[in-house]
């Protein structure tokens, strides 16, 4: 009787041992998988981009350029770096102030930014911090000066500009000298919540389209206008951050900007969201 105790105490707590051990492995399997799918697509972040501003180790006035091509973000009046409120929860973010037409940042180069004329792709995370104010247009970023003329007072087909207006809807902007916008639009943006957005402009699709993903999710898109041929970038002016030529933006801010060569397919924009919020995060670091 005793030593049949003996095995039966033994197997028990064998089979205590072997259980830790597939716990420990699955609970280890899915931080590997987590770990492996971030390093599989972290290349992605910076593949055929044209610019990747992501922060995080940056300090001061400066916001250096993570896709090689050099073009770096000066900050200029309030904009600062913060460390307290990122999408991940990990990082830094810009914050940009309640504007006066001064703070923002800027690159410092111009001309830089050359994607093809098949398409493109623009995504950011950003979080209103406070509301619009009544009838004004907030331009979050834009590739013209005064959109839709540039440094030199010029109107270019090509400028674009990511804005809201009093009513909070989020929506993308794109102009043609002598024909006018194409307004694509996107979510309606709550005050304190953070919203991952991209915009593609994909010359494969029904001769041209302009699609707005919020949260890896569409909600709207526009086909390019008969007038216009092609993903046209306009590239002989700065990208700004809150534009020097609009007054009374509300206090935002933004992290993981990303310009891209290329129309980037829904399943890699997926990838990215779930690799830059805070669930895809927290799996990762195995909590």
């Amino acid at each position: 009787m005793i030593e049949l105790l003996v095995v039966i105490s033994i197997i028990s707590m064998l089979s205590s041992i072997v259980l830790v051990a597939i716990n420990a492995a699955k609970a280890k399997g899915v931080i590997a998988a987590a770990l492996t799918f971030d390093s599989h697509n972290y290349s992605a972040y910076y593949l055929d981009a044209s610019v990747a501003w992501d922060f995080d180790g940056d300090s001061g006035t400066t916001a250096r350029d993570q896709s090689g091509n050099g073009n770096d973000l000066t900050l200029v009046g309030n904009a600062s770096l913060v460390t307290t409120d990122t999408p991940s929860g990990y990082g830094k973010a810009l914050s940009i102030p309640a504007t006066d037409g001064i703070s923002g940042a800027h690159t410092s180069n111009y001309g830089l930014i050359q994607p093809p004329t098949d398409g493109y792709t623009i995504s950011l995370w950003l979080k209103y911090t406070g509301s619009p104010a009544g009838g004004t247009f907030v331009h979050i970023i834009t590739n013209t000066s005064a959109f839709p003329r540039d440094y030199l007072g010029n109107l270019k087909t090509g400028a674009w500009v990511l804005r809201t207006q009093n009513d909070n809807i989020l929506r993308y902007m794109y102009y043609y000298v002598g024909q006018g916008y194409t307004n694509v639009p996107g979510p309606i943006v709550s005050v304190n919540q953070w919203y991952q957005v991209t915009i593609v402009c994909d010359k494969s699709q029904n001769g041209g389209t302009f699609v707005f993903y919020s949260n890896a999710v569409k909600i709207g898109s526009s086909v390019i206008p008969s007038y216009s041929t092609n993903c046209i970038f306009n590239n002989t002016d700065a990208i700004y951050l809150a534009s020097p030529s609009v007054v009374n933006n509300p206090p935002y801010s933004v992290d993981n900007i990303r310009i891209y060569r290329k129309a980037l397919p829904l399943s890699m924009i997926e990838k990215l969201y779930a690799i830059e919020s805070e669930k895809f995060k927290t799996v990762a670091k195995g909590k």
